[in-house]
């Protein structure tokens, strides 16, 4: 049984205990610094601020460079002989084919008609100053004697090789002056009878002399000329043929061509 000094003491030990508690109970006399409250020993109130902290903004992307160009290999090194320039490149050469009109000049000869002439020339010195040719020559004409068939035809064939002289050598259109020496072989055609003075035949040297003009284009040639032909050993026609009478010709003839 409890005594009396032991009740008593266990009743004043109530109000000890009660401020305990409630001492326990009470706030802590510190803060917390970021602004919440303490009680025993837990942390009620405003949560702690954190601290900023920098914001890095994501990196761009890296521009892509051009890549420098790529240097062509050097070009591998040879070496070429220069190409000789040939004798016809320096000269140049032609082939030609032409026409015309040619006719006797004397008096004695007008009995034979104007007729036809042709020619086909090779030509070396086109590029140049001087120049030679060489062309086969022809003619037809009618003629017209006492004792001779009326169908009768003169004709003539023969060679020429001439100079050449090119004022203006180096220029599209050119001027030519030209002389050489021909021979010409006369023969009667398509008679069925002659009894007259004329020779069935005949072969006659000629002095040709002419002028002419020469135009090109791009290798191709045209050419126009008149020709003077002084001619020797010409009795084909009989006792008319004379000292004075030679059957010396006048023609012009145009020609085209082809220069290599």
């Amino acid at each position: 049984m409890l005594t009396l000094r032991s009740k008593l003491a266990a009743l004043a030990a109530i109000p000890l205990t009660i401020i305990g508690t409630a001492a326990a109970q009470a706030p802590d006399p510190d803060p917390d610094p970021y602004g919440g409250t303490t009680y025993g020993g837990a942390t009620y109130g405003i949560p702690p601020t954190p601290e900023p902290t920098a914001v890095i903004p994501p990196a761009k992307p890296a521009t892509p460079t051009a890549l420098p160009a790529e240097e062509p290999p050097p070009a591998e090194w040879s070496y070429e002989e220069p190409r000789s320039e040939s004798f016809i490149d320096r000269w140049g050469a032609a082939m030609a084919l032409g026409g015309g009109v040619d006719s006797f000049v004397d008096p004695a000869d007008t009995n034979v008609d104007p007729g036809g002439g042709w020619n086909v020339r090779a030509v070396l010195g086109t590029k140049t100053r001087f120049g030679i040719e060489a062309a086969y020559i022809g003619s037809a004409q009618n003629i017209d004697a006492i004792g001779l068939d009326s169908a009768a035809v003169l004709l003539g064939n023969g060679a020429q090789g001439m100079l050449r002289f090119n004022m203006l050598p180096q220029s599209k259109v050119g001027v030519l002056l030209l002389g050489g020496l021909a021979w010409r072989h006369y023969e009667l055609a398509n008679e069925s009878f002659n009894t007259s003075d004329v020779q069935d035949e005949d072969d006659v040297l000629e002095i040709p002399l002419g002028v002419g003009v020469q135009y090109d284009y791009r290798g191709l040639l045209l050419d126009a000329r008149a020709e003077f032909r002084f001619t020797n050993y010409g009795d084909m026609l009989g006792p008319r043929a004379n000292a004075s009478d030679d059957m010396n010709r006048l023609g012009v003839n145009g020609s085209v061509g082809y220069r290599f």
